[in-house]
């Protein structure tokens, strides 16, 4: 930008991009380069929107992880995993403690993960979250996109 050029306005830029894409689409682009999202989020924050990571973002994560893990593994170390995946990507919003006791993005990780059961992709007993055939092969089509 040159000397000339007025700085951009962030909350028009937000609001374009909120109306013109939907959350999905944005963080589509965004998931590539955490700079990028976390430039996003900061700059939605300041334009006084609440971003929250919704359950069909940790969708994907929650099936990496399963597979890093070797294909299962209890509730606590896939939430950590997804966490130290999607960290960049959590706004202070996802970071807070809703009236169950979990963070919000937990609590939406946990409902990807019911998704995911419904879509036959998880399994596993109560507190393990477990990778079927079906999940095994979604891994394999994630890893190539």
């Amino acid at each position: 930008m040159n000397k000339h050029e007025e700085e951009p306005d962030v909350s028009i830029l937000v609001e374009r991009l909120l109306t013109e894409y939907s959350v999905a689409e944005i963080f589509e682009v965004i998931w590539k380069s955490p700079d990028m999202a976390r430039a996003y989020i900061r700059a939605c924050e300041d334009a006084g929107y609440e971003i929250t990571a919704q359950e069909r973002a940790f969708r994907d994560p929650v099936l990496e992880c399963l597979d890093k893990l070797g294909g299962s593994g209890e509730v606590a170390e896939v939430l950590k995993c997804v966490e130290r995946k999607k960290g960049p990507w959590l706004s202070s919003t996802d970071r807070e403690g809703l009236e169950n006791g979990r963070l919000r993005w937990e609590n939406n990780a946990r409902w990807a993960r019911q998704r995911l059961h419904d879509e036959g992709l998880i399994t596993g007993p109560h507190g393990i979250w477990e990778l079927t055939d079906e999940g095994k092969m979604e891994v394999e089509r994630i890893k190539k996109k």
